[in-house]
């Protein structure tokens, strides 16, 4: 046990100690709202801890204490002044170890993350999903987008569950604009809008909303598919979007209209929905995979799971946070992993 003689000065994390009290707070399911909302602190003293700046000491030990940390072992001691000057002639060699010791810091932070769902198969089978689909889209559009933004542009795609795109655009702002993507999105969100309906009547108009831009982006931007390929994909998406109801655009967002007309259109609707709408929605999930290789079978996780893969996103859009004042280098070094199911990342070893 360290001696320490702090009491009346603020208290900072050392280096190591806040590595460990990032992976703590992953561990305890834990981030820094509820961190301070536990404690009855501010979010900025929180804040401040995880920034490694010093905060009062009581409360340096009781975040500590919450994270299951001996904070002895957490706190950065302050060196002597001899020690100062020997450390700042040997300035460059001092960099390239800190550089190391970042980017171990944050390797042990996201392996972490990945031992922690590891063993959920289901999702481990969305990851392999979408890795294979970000490597096809990089292939073919030989796109400059860094793979693990793809990555994550299709973990919002297929899981269909409230995933953001925070994190697609976090690393890398201009795959929004990427063609392909857009068109696959737009496509997406046409089938999520049907099966939303019963739940969100409001989504109703929105299925053709989103098939069109599908059918306006495919029609007038370059999607990386053969001429013929494309022209029989414009094709089938004109005739599904020709066998949505005429009413689809004026279906009330309530039930409970008082208007015979719009009930009418309401009932009409629904009536189609749960008959001939059922196949219309295979027939373009089966489009959807031939052409697009989207399938959406993890809609069908259940809200566990769902819990779960939120869980796993918001993690990693944590540790994404933490790397931006870190090098390109450092996080370079990171991202070549990041969104990968567990079986894939034990293939790639971490990067020299």
């Amino acid at each position: 046990m360290r001696s320490l003689n702090m009491a009346e000065r603020g208290l900072k994390a050392s280096t190591e100690g806040i590595a460990k009290a990032n992976q703590a707070l992953i561990r305890n399911n834990l981030n820094k709202t509820a961190l301070a909302r536990d404690l009855g602190l501010s979010r900025a003293t929180v804040t401040n801890f995880f920034r490694v700046i010093p905060i009062d000491r009581l409360n340096f030990e009781e975040i500590c204490k919450r994270l299951g940390l001996n904070w002895q072992e957490i706190v950065d001691i302050p060196v002597c002044k001899s020690q100062t000057e020997e450390h700042q002639n040997t300035t460059s060699k001092t960099f390239d170890f800190l550089g190391r010791e970042d980017a171990i810091k944050y390797q042990l932070l996201k392996e972490e993350i990945d031992k922690m769902f590891a063993s959920e198969l289901d999702i481990q089978q969305l990851l392999k999903f979408v890795s294979c689909k970000s490597r096809q889209i990089k292939a073919e559009s030989y796109t400059e987008h860094k793979l693990s933004a793809i990555r994550a542009y299709y973990l919002h795609l297929y899981s269909n569950s409230g995933i953001d795109l925070y994190l697609a655009f976090s690393l890398d702002s201009s795959i929004k604009y990427n063609p392909s993507l857009m068109l696959d999105l737009n496509l997406a969100k046409t089938l999520s809008c049907f099966y939303d309906f019963p739940r969100s009547l409001s989504h109703a108009s929105y299925i053709a909303d989103f098939l069109e831009l599908a059918i306006k982006q495919l029609a007038h931007n370059k999607i990386n598919l053969q001429q013929s390929q494309k022209d029989q994909l414009l094709s089938e998406l004109r005739e599904l979007r020709q066998q949505l109801p005429s009413e689809l655009e004026l279906v009330p967002s309530s039930p409970n209209t008082k208007n015979d007309e719009d009930r009418t259109r309401f009932e009409k609707f629904i009536g189609w929905w749960q008959n001939e709408g059922q196949n219309w929605a295979g027939e373009l999930r089966t489009v959807m995979i031939a052409y697009r290789g989207i399938s959406q079978d993890f809609w069908l996780l259940d809200k566990q799971k769902l819990i779960v893969l939120h869980r796993y996103y918001s993690f990693n859009k944590l540790l994404v946070d933490f790397l931006r004042n870190t090098s390109d280098n450092i996080r370079s070094h990171i991202e070549d992993t990041l969104l990968l199911p567990i079986a894939e990342i034990e293939k790639r070893p971490f990067k020299n």
